[in-house]
């Protein structure tokens, strides 16, 4: 079929510019959403936060009931080993909270999760040596959810600390269940395998995720 070069078009009409159009204006300032919320311990490690005014959520003791008894990480300790499991089992319980408010019938809910408040190196500048007393640099292994991986201090941190080895890397391993697993010690610091200072990874992965690399400082 031949392309019709002949067709006419009609003409396109000019607009006018409307003078009168209003634009809305915004001088306050935006509410925080968690300015007022009750908070919900229902162990050392797991908190929930719901809204002050119970009736914007009135079902909330029924689903406490229903997320206790499903929940992955409220039985945990708050011990150095336990961080990396719990990490790994936040996710889980994540994925509940998400289908429990649709179950509900919450289906825009939003949920902003906190694995761990960690203390800040402020000893000394990593490129010393230094590094925070906790766990550190929390990678889940390539094209699977799996296994995390992560480095642990053995000097505390602190690099005047005399000690043969100062970081260890441990692998965390589906089902989360157990403890997690050394995998090497280094003689120096891990430090970020990036080459710039905004690259804080310490693992570089192989493309199936069979192996890693650690940059000692």
């Amino acid at each position: 079929m031949a392309w019709p070069d002949e067709t006419e078009l009609p003409p396109v009409e000019s607009l006018e510019p409307a003078e009168d159009i209003d634009f809305a204006e915004f001088n306050g300032e935006l509410a925080d959403p968690f300015a007022e919320t009750d908070v919900e311990r229902l162990s050392g490690n797991l908190e929930l936060s719901f809204p002050s005014d119970r009736a914007l959520f009135p079902v909330r003791d029924e689903f406490l009931d229903s997320f206790k008894s499903l929940s992955s990480i409220e039985e945990l300790d708050s011990d150095q080993d336990n961080i990396a499991l719990i990490s790994a089992r936040a996710k889980s319980d994540q994925d509940l909270l998400a289908t429990l408010l649709r179950v509900y019938g919450y289906y825009d809910g939003e949920i902003v999760r906190t694995i761990a408040t960690l203390p800040m190196n402020n000893a000394g500048p990593e490129s010393m040596g230094w590094a925070p007393a906790g766990a550190r640099g929390f990678a889940w292994t390539p094209g699977s959810s799996s296994a995390l991986v992560y480095v642990e201090p053995l000097d505390g941190g602190d690099p005047k600390t005399t000690a043969e080895f100062r970081d260890s890397v441990k692998i965390l391993e589906a089902p989360f269940s157990g403890k997690p697993r050394e995998l090497m010690r280094t003689a120096s610091r891990i430090d970020s395998s990036g080459r710039s200072y905004q690259d804080h990874d310490l693992f570089k992965f192989t493309e199936d995720g069979s192996a890693a690399l650690v940059k000692e400082f």
